[in-house]
Parts: structure tokens; C-alpha cells; sequence
């Protein structure tokens, strides 16, 4: 087996095992909420 056929067969296996790929709640992240604040819609400088 070549050099560059052994560094893609590691690549695949990496890519299989990678914890991103599961469940988020099998590694105790919690995902984050919508974010529903204003902000970005309200012009601070009009009084309104």
C-alpha cells in the first residue's frame, strides 16, 4: 500500500469516529436557543 492511500484511509476512519457528527446530547452540550432579543431590529436613536 502507497504512502498516500494509507493518509486517506486514516482521514476516512477520523471523519467516521469524529464526536461533531453525533448526537450533541450524548457528549452533554447543551445547543443554544434562538435568539430572540430585539436589538437588531429597534433603532436606538428614534424614540419610539
Amino acid at each position: 500500500m502507497t504512502d498516500a492511500k494509507k493518509q486517506t484511509d486514516k482521514k476516512d476512519v477520523s471523519e467516521e469516529n469524529h464526536p461533531a457528527k453525533d448526537n450533541p446530547a450524548e457528549h452533554g452540550e447543551i445547543p443554544r436557543t434562538r435568539d430572540d432579543s430585539e436589538d437588531d431590529k429597534k433603532d436606538p436613536f428614534r424614540d419610539e
